[in-house]
């Protein structure tokens, strides 16, 4: 093993002479075509040439004369080398097996100090792994719930608090309502059947925040929801019974019986807002219902700056490249006169010209605003093509 580290090391100086040799002799090419440029006529032509040649003799003399040393000194030449690794025999060596968590005294210490230092909390709860999953996993199910509720809340035209007051709805007909904005290229019918799906997930929350279920994590397969008795926890016969207001009360009674409250499936956020929200592209200088205003476009709705007077339009411009390379969302929102719309309180938006930017967007409250380019504006990161996709998505 030793004669073959010492012949790879031979070749790795070897193949770097080699490299070396390269880029002097193209350095050297480069300076000589330098000083011919900056010299004119014959005299320059034979300079940049002596130039040349002077470079390469050097640079061939010097690596010349490191191989010839390599080959006087103490190793064997590298024929000798290489024939040594080829006939030594395979490693019979032994693999070690220990550990490498033995090498660190206290692992556990050490993994703290680092994660202290490297990770900004930024105020979180440091949680054990199991209860890191069943806090993410249960902010999951609040996250889908708190959509749908805001879906439905739109939908009747007043609050849904929670998953009882959607069953109430659904108990005084109102089914079609809430479907219909869930899966708006359904008929009627298919709607009421697929509805089940969202409920069930409105119902686990539900049985979570009851204590009545608990989460697994696996390493081989996805994060399981079991009961108390620990087989996995299935509500989608309860959530079929729901979605008909003849059988509703019979899935009220199986929900009772494994002690699930559906109230306790609260509506947490009755807005989206700006976190973990990511910069997509920006419109600098924008009309905003007659205002100049920078439009960002973020991952999940538009954010409006308030824009700078006609002669600090540089500035402008400036700022905005640097909002959409290192920009956070939830601290520019937080800027006086900013706002900030979600893409799912747009109910319509409709390009009212093709020659130009220039939307109305009207909002699920009746609101409608018009938005278009002004004579000083300027996009980025293709932003007319990534506020067309997010309209399409919101209003679909």
């Amino acid at each position: 093993m030793a004669v073959a580290g010492r012949a790879f090391l031979s070749l790795v100086m070897l193949a770097g002479f080699y490299v070396l040799a390269l880029a002097q002799f193209a350095a050297g090419l480069a300076l000589a075509v330098w000083v011919a440029s900056i010299t004119t006529g014959f005299i320059g032509t034979k300079i940049g040439v002596a130039v040349f040649i002077g470079t390469v003799w050097a640079v061939g003399y010097g690596t010349w004369k490191a191989l010839r040393d390599d080959a006087a000194g103490p190793h064997p030449p590298l024929s000798a080398r290489v024939d040594a690794i080829m006939a030594a025999p395979e490693s019979s060596d032994l693999i070690d097996r220990t550990p490498a968590a033995g090498l660190v005294t206290d692992l556990g210490a050490a993994g703290r100090a680092l994660q202290a230092r490297a990770m900004q909390t930024g105020g979180a709860v440091v949680l054990p792994w199991d209860e890191f999953l069943a806090a993410t996993s249960t902010a999951d199910l609040q996250e889908q719930s708190d959509a749908m509720l805001r879906s439905f809340s739109r939908a009747v035209g007043h609050p849904v608090p929670d998953a009882g007051a959607v069953l109430d709805l659904i108990a005084a007909g109102h089914l079609d309502e809430l479907a219909g904005p869930l899966f708006p290229d359904a008929t009627r019918r298919e709607a009421r059947t697929r509805f089940a799906a969202p409920l069930e997930t409105l119902l686990r929350l539900a049985a979570v925040r009851s204590g009545v279920a608990r989460w697994q994590h696996s390493w081989t397969g996805p994060t399981r929801l079991l009961d108390l008795f620990g087989a996995r926890l299935d509500l989608s016969t309860a959530a079929d019974l729901a979605c008909d207001p003849a059988t509703l009360p019979t899935a009220r009674r199986q929900l009772h019986a494994r002690g699930v409250d559906v109230t306790t499936a609260r509506h947490v956020r009755r807005r989206v807002g700006t976190e973990h929200a990511g910069i997509l592209a920006d419109i600098t200088t924008a009309v905003v219902d007659g205002s100049r205003a920078d439009v960002l476009i973020l991952s999940h709705g538009l954010l409006l700056m308030p824009g700078m007077p006609r002669y600090k339009t540089g500035m402008a411009r400036y700022r905005m490249r640097r909002w959409l390379a290192e920009g956070d969302a939830r601290q520019l929102a937080a800027t006086p006169g900013s706002r900030f719309i979600p893409f799912e309180e747009i109910a319509a938006a409709e390009r009212t010209t093709k020659l130009r930017f220039r939307w109305t967007l009207t909002f699920h409250d009746g609101t409608v605003m018009e938005l278009r380019n002004g004579p000083q504006s300027e996009q980025h990161a293709n932003a007319e093509a990534a506020f067309t996709e997010a309209m399409r998505d919101a209003t679909t």
